[in-house]
């Protein structure tokens, strides 16, 4: 795929699947499922192909995923927004709700993809602008909170699809956090493709507050490490764009 894939992996179901596990994951089931049906299938279809992410309804016509899920790599340009459609709740074959994008926009700072100096993880972010928002009974969006107030969590919790268990959602809450930037952070947990723009949860008394996005992976042993970008500065400032 690209030349640096050794180092690090991105997630969006695009290519054959390559795992990086560690720590445990837990294929829920669907009474477990109900609380994280914001939670949903980005998929994506175009000719000759058909692929799929994770994406997260932070409002009830807005979806936060991965940038490099929206975007065409080859070329860096937006894929046609009428190929990109959320699934809230997708389980076995069903959903809780469908909307086809309206609208997308990316993190102003995302570089497409060239070399791994300059993939900048911080920014792989987008908002996909429904068609029809989703209601209550769909979907109940999440919380995008700042990362501060979880400075001394020990662990996060990663909610998601991955392409082997592509028709339920797997959820681990034994993330543990490796290393801190301002913008990004990295976790020690698994992830397989299809994950990308998987919600990075901090559960707090008011329940889980969505503060990363998953962005690629690094499937080197003995730790497989998981790139994640912090939220929510970046989504204040795209939901301005959007709007």
């Amino acid at each position: 795929m690209w030349r640096w894939i050794s180092t690090a992996l991105l997630l969006c179901d695009l290519t054959p699947a390559m795992a990086a596990e560690v720590g445990r994951d837990t294929l829920l089931s669907a009474e477990a499922s109900i609380q994280w049906r914001g939670v949903g299938r980005v998929n994506l279809a175009g000719t000759g192909r058909v692929g799929m992410c994770t994406g997260t309804l932070i409002r009830p016509d807005v979806v936060l995923t991965a940038a490099h899920c929206v975007v065409n790599l080859k070329t860096g340009q937006l894929r046609p927004v009428g190929t990109i459609h959320f699934v809230a709740g997708w389980r076995q074959g069903k959903g809780t709700g469908h909307a086809r994008a309206r609208a997308v926009v990316v993190h102003p700072d995302w570089q497409n993809v060239r070399s791994p100096s300059d993939y900048k993880y911080f920014s792989d972010l987008a908002l996909i602008r429904l068609d029809n928002p989703l209601g209550p009974e769909s979907a109940k969006p999440f919380d995008v909170a700042r990362l501060g107030p979880f400075a001394d969590a020990k662990a996060f919790t990663l909610v998601g699809y991955r392409r082997d268990r592509a028709h339920a959602l797997t959820y681990q809450d034994d993330c543990q956090r490796l290393k801190q930037f301002q913008s990004r952070f990295l976790l020690i947990c698994s992830a397989v493709q299809g994950a990308s723009g998987s919600p990075i949860f901090a559960i707090s008394p008011d329940g889980p507050q969505l503060v990363a996005v998953l962005s690629a992976a690094s499937p080197e042993r003995p730790r497989p490490q998981l790139f994640t970008a912090v939220a929510y500065d970046a989504v204040q400032e795209m939901l301005e764009r959007l709007d």
